[in-house]
């Protein structure tokens, strides 16, 4: 019974704040974000329009022939995360290159941390966040993204594991950060932060700085997020650096040998 008088204030506060959603709030851009998550909680697929992706194409099957033996942890996939076959590709390409240093750019849950710290047998894998606070700044809007920020009560799956020990946590906003302490130490980036146009050419561009020769950055929801794609596409196709760019077929995931 104590969690009825708690059940009824949740829902009168439901009703209130919809009807200034529906009318007044609609007016404001950063309101109109929250839409496509009202709509598919109910089941429309925002995303579900045809993405024109210009990268080549390589079949998962070709480089999995290629593959060292890999573990996988976490396999149990939820909203934000990675799919498994994406996972054990990411997982592969760490076992092949082998990395001492990984860089992971937005943490949401951990899962796909986790795996990079199992997949190497020695090294540290840096993983950059927001910090904990319920609106934090950002140079550029995050849009559809608020929801995988940083929460306080979301369980991170490499919390209380052995590999936790081989994970070192940062916080901030991409655009903003610091990543000079890191040049040319990086053998392996996963870029998959905030997913609009604007963070994904600053995420790519800033890091150009941190990663040593030979080593790889892959991209993840190309193909699925409108602002990946328009990005990618345009570094593919107006940056020599990036002519390599390769997408897996099958996949949300791009990568580019260095």
């Amino acid at each position: 019974m104590e969690k009825l008088p708690r059940f009824i204030a949740k829902y009168f506060y439901s009703i209130f704040a919809s009807l200034y959603f529906f009318t007044i709030g609609i007016f404001f851009k950063h309101e109109r974000a929250y839409l496509g998550d009202f709509a598919a909680h109910f089941g429309f697929d925002t995303r579900k329009k045809i993405l024109r992706t210009n990268l080549p194409q390589i079949s998962s099957d070709e480089l999995m022939r290629q593959s060292s033996p890999i573990i996988i942890r976490e396999p149990e996939v939820i909203s934000g995360n990675v799919s498994i076959l994406e996972l054990a590709l990411i997982n592969m390409f760490i076992q092949n290159i082998k990395p001492k240093n990984l860089f992971e750019i937005g943490t949401f849950d951990g899962r796909t941390t986790l795996n990079m710290a199992t997949n190497i047998s020695e090294g540290i894998v840096y993983t950059l966040d927001l910090p904990y606070i319920d609106s934090p700044e950002t140079k550029f809007e995050i849009t559809g993204d608020k929801k995988f920020a940083p929460r306080k009560e979301r369980c991170l799956r490499f919390e209380g594991t052995p590999e936790e020990k081989k994970i070192k946590r940062l916080f901030g906003d991409s655009a903003t950060f610091d990543f000079s302490p890191f040049a040319s130490k990086i053998d392996f980036l996963f870029i998959d932060g905030a997913h609009t146009y604007e963070y994904v050419v600053n995420d790519t561009k800033k890091t150009e700085q941190i990663m040593r020769p030979q080593g790889v950055i892959m991209w993840h929801d190309y193909g699925t997020w409108e602002g990946v794609t328009r990005a990618l596409n345009e570094l593919y196709t107006s940056n020599p650096h990036y002519k390599n760019l390769k997408h897996i077929k099958g996949t949300s995931l791009a990568y580019l040998y260095l």
